[in-house]
């Protein structure tokens, strides 16, 4: 490897003057001590700014064409960390002034003192290079952070996935439950009887079917609604009544079949909300076949009411399923999930819920206890 020569180790410092014989008699002075470029005007300078990188400029302000302001100016916009000293002579000392308002760090008044000359130059280098080595350390910085941050989404994605497996689980593990009860009923009957025996465990077998259908449908209603969420959205103008009522009459035949009744009251005068209404109506949708389920299981209930208060409109699903206990579930999901994450919504389907509504300006809370149901409460600013 050749070894870099002394020279090479010299600070860079180009002079722009339009006087040849101060150009050379600069030269002389300073080679010593620094790598010398001169340009005789602001042109030329820049172009020799650019390609040089230069560790500090000399420069006077009084140039033919383009004077010394302008090369100031191109050049704190090219590369703000080049310290510049400007020339000025006595009856120049209002546009010296104007120059250090644009960014030059120094400025020497002709005829030039060497020693002076020199010490200020120093002065420029270093402030250049610490200029430099702060600007390095800042870019270095920010890709550090920049890094920090993208690992950090990987690790929330991956944060994500797992409480929509817990709350999936979770959501499911009712009418599993039942499912499986009632299959575990069959499979003792049978064993001591070897046939079906009567309609009433031939019931049995139509219901557990019936609620592996539901979990079927539930995957598939949470499958849509999370990928929804990570879609760009839509919003317009969505009418709230007429949604809820297209919602509750396509539940309707299902409502028949479970054997349960549906109430609703929507008590508006048919207010709007800006939202992507696709995303809107699979999250209302969810919350109220989840509370179709769970008043399934027991026989009861739902009641879906709309009112307009004076600045929003309120919704509320309320059913008479088997409920939760929000504190035993938020300490089942410890240490990754907080009471908060479950509050907003007691599984999967009520938390991506939860998002939608929350995205477009809504609040959002859940109650729920075992034996007495859930009860959901949205809220939309008007």
């Amino acid at each position: 490897m050749p070894v870099m020569s002394a020279q090479n180790h010299k600070p860079q410092v180009l002079v722009i003057d339009d006087d040849p014989l101060f150009r050379e008699m600069i030269r002389n002075m300073l080679q010593n001590d620094f790598r010398i470029q001169t340009a005789p005007t602001t042109e030329d300078g820049m172009r020799l700014f650019t390609d040089a990188a230069p560790d500090a400029v000399l420069l006077d302000l009084v140039m033919p064409g383009k004077d010394g302001i302008w090369a100031l100016r191109a050049m704190r916009r090219e590369d703000p960390t080049v310290a510049i000293a400007i020339l000025t002579g006595h009856a120049a000392l209002e546009t010296a002034k104007e120059a250090i308002s644009l960014g030059a760090r120094f400025y020497i008044e002709k005829p030039v003192d060497a020693e002076e000359l020199k010490r200020t130059l120093i002065r420029c280098v270093e402030s250049t290079r610490q200029q430099r080595h702060q600007e390095q350390a800042v870019a270095e910085m920010k890709g550090l952070i920049s890094d920090l941050h993208a690992e950090l989404e990987k690790k929330e994605r991956v944060l994500r996935q797992a409480r929509c497996a817990v709350e999936l689980m979770y959501d499911l593990s009712q009418p599993l439950e039942s499912a499986v009860s009632q299959i575990c009923s069959l499979e003792e009957y049978l064993s001591g009887n070897g046939n079906l025996g009567g309609p009433e465990h031939y019931q049995r077998l139509v219901k557990s079917f019936r609620l592996l259908e539901r979990c079927m449908e539930r995957c598939r209603l949470l499958t849509e609604l999370s990928r929804a969420l990570e879609q760009e959205d839509h919003p317009q103008s969505v009418s709230v009544a007429d949604l809820l009522r297209r919602i509750s009459d396509d539940a309707r035949p299902w409502v028949r079949n479970a054997g349960i009744s549906l109430d609703v009251r929507i008590l508006v005068r048919n207010p709007s909300i800006r939202a992507d209404p696709r995303l809107l109506e699979m999250a209302i949708r969810n919350i109220l076949i989840r509370a179709l389920h769970a008043a399934a299981d027991n026989g009861g209930a739902v009641r879906l009411a709309c009112v307009q208060e004076t600045a929003a409109v309120e919704l509320r699903v309320e059913d008479h399923g088997r409920g939760c206990d929000l504190e035993a579930l938020s300490r089942r999901l410890r240490p990754h999930f907080s009471r908060r994450d479950v509050q907003t919504g007691a599984g999967m389907g009520l938390l991506l819920s939860g998002r939608v509504v929350q995205r477009y300006g809504g609040s959002f809370h859940v109650q729920s206890a075992p034996g007495k149901g859930t009860v959901v409460f949205i809220a939309f600013p008007l």
